[in-house]
């Protein structure tokens, strides 16, 4: 399955138009890359629990969620991406976090989201 999990951040102005943040996103799990042993389950879980395939996820909680089963129960995220994914928790959590399947394929990883689901 040639599908990739995105995490990303939307851009963040105030009314004045001061950017706090622009908009960012990255892959930290490619589908294709899921031992086939436990692909069958990750899936499932992206499926009937997250509904990702149905539409993105914006709620924090959930996202934290997805990602410690990702990484504690289903062992297809590393402790170096784990780092990193909370760094951006840490840095970017107050002006709007989103995780999103995207086919991998996708032409412009870094325009995932522009504030309408265009993939």
């Amino acid at each position: 399955m040639r599908v990739a999990l995105v995490l990303g951040c939307q851009e963040y102005k105030d009314e004045s138009g001061f950017t706090y943040c622009s908009h960012l996103s990255n892959i930290i799990l490619s589908l294709d890359s899921i031992d086939s042993g436990k692909k069958e389950e990750v899936i499932n879980f992206f499926e009937y629990t997250c509904e990702l395939f149905t539409k993105p996820c914006y709620d924090y909680n959930k996202i934290v969620n997805i990602i410690n089963y990702l990484y504690k129960k289903y062992n297809v995220i590393d402790g170096d991406m784990l780092a990193k994914i909370q760094k951006i928790f840490f840095m970017y959590k107050k002006f709007g976090l989103y995780l999103i399947l995207v086919p991998k394929d996708f032409k412009d990883i870094g325009q995932v989201y522009n504030g309408k689901e265009n993939y």
